[in-house]
């Protein structure tokens, strides 16, 4: 019985780990769509994905409410963009 465990333990373990090395990351740059907007990191214009993690995980919990996205473009560059679902929401 605590073989079983462990080895779905394990599994679990295993498969969030790789799930987040499958998915990209909500802070990579933003596509080049040919819209006008030039894109960038957040790096590149001397930004910290740190800073903006708390912002999102709040928008995602539902502490700042009625966010619909985030925008920003820093240097004349667009370096986040992230729409968020408003289905799901109370």
């Amino acid at each position: 019985m605590k073989k079983g465990i462990l080895k779905l333990l394990f599994l679990a373990v295993l498969y969030a780990g790789l799930s987040l090395f499958c998915n990209p990351s909500i802070f990579d740059p933003p596509d080049q769509t040919g819209d006008g907007w030039s894109t960038a990191s957040l790096a590149d214009v001397g930004m910290k994905e740190e800073s903006l993690e708390d912002l999102v995980i709040r928008i995602e919990d539902n502490t700042y409410k009625n966010i619909h996205s985030v925008v920003i473009i820093k240097d004349g560059l667009l370096v986040f963009e992230k729409y968020f679902s408003t289905e799901k929401r109370n």
